[in-house]
């Protein structure tokens, strides 16, 4: 009998350890791309097939870099330095647009057009590194639970801290669309007027089930356990988070971008999330994008459907 217990005993351990991995892959600090390893990559001929993404990602970092005036920094409600980074107009205005990245990404590699766009229309850009990435502190990416308690507290920093502030623009990608999404239903300050939510999934239990099972062919119990995993190890509850019944009580206007080919967001999340909102601006679909690709493929339509959401949002 003995022999027997110690295999079902090694049995689960192999199991929680395989679990415990799977979480700390999932929710772990991601590594930050930086120019010098972004030139190694585009220095090696045997990574040909991944040339194009570094020179865009060079392309993000250097439009950044030229555009930033200062660095800003907010403590979170968990005692983390938030960084992020203000590119003025160089005018003198009154709107603010926070552009918040994705999951594995950062500040600096996330967004080029979108910064001179907003620029251009006059108005001040501030680009955040979301906790556990770029320069930001933390161990562990929540998933959009945590990050948007951050997303409402760059907020207030914005309207405390800039006296000529009367409007916010709340601009996400993936990870950072739905963590805009999910602030919605913290205390924002009455200066946010807007939310464009490209590619964001609809809830953190959702796209984790949906890309351990896609990517990695896991069986239900083992996602499910790893799901439970990343919840001890984030100290927050993802299962029972979710962004349809945000959208249900907001009355801020949200423009939907996304992909018709993303799979890894997959494009039904954002056509939920659209059909449950109380106020729905507009849902803008590129035909032929892949995750994360909208603006880079269709980049006059998504900005002409951006526009349309700003005419009517910041009349005032």
């Amino acid at each position: 009998m003995k022999p027997f217990i110690f295999v079902v005993l090694a049995i689960l351990l192999f199991y929680f350890i395989l679990c415990l991995y799977i979480a700390f892959v999932a929710v772990g600090k991601k590594k930050k791309r930086t120019r010098q390893s972004l030139e190694k990559v585009l220095s090696n001929p045997s990574l040909s097939s991944e040339h194009e993404h570094a020179r865009r990602y060079i392309e993000r970092i250097e439009t950044l870099e030229n555009a930033v005036s200062k660095t800003l920094i907010v403590e979170s409600f968990d005692g983390l330095k938030l960084k992020a980074y203000y590119a003025p107009c160089g005018k003198s205005t009154d709107t603010f647009v926070l552009l918040v990245h994705g999951y594995d990404s950062d500040a600096y590699t996330a967004f080029g057009s979108q910064i001179k766009f907003y620029k251009d229309l006059g108005y001040d850009v501030i680009v955040i590194d979301q906790r556990a990435c770029g320069n930001s502190e933390g161990k562990f990416v929540t998933f959009a639970v945590n990050e948007s308690r951050d997303v409402a507290d760059w907020c207030h920093y914005i309207a405390s801290e800039f006296k000529n502030c009367k409007n916010i623009v709340l601009h996400g990608i993936s990870l950072g669309g739905a963590s805009v999404l999910l602030s919605l239903d913290k205390q924002l300050p009455s200066e946010v007027k807007c939310v464009i939510d490209d590619c964001g999934f609809d809830s953190p239990e959702g796209i984790l089930q949906h890309v351990l099972k896609k990517d990695y062919h896991l069986p239900s119990f083992i996602r499910k356990t790893a799901i439970i995993f990343c919840e001890i190890l984030c100290k927050c509850r993802f299962r029972g988070v979710n962004t349809e019944d945000v959208l249900k009580n907001t009355d801020l206007p949200v423009l939907f971008i996304h992909g018709a080919l993303d799979t890894y967001v997959p494009y039904y999340m954002s056509e939920d999330n659209y059909k449950a909102a109380k106020n729905p601006f507009e849902f803008y679909t590129v035909a032929d994008a892949h995750h994360a690709n909208s603006f880079i493929l269709d980049e006059s339509g998504c900005f002409s459907a951006v526009k349309r959401l700003l005419e009517r949002a910041l009349q005032n």
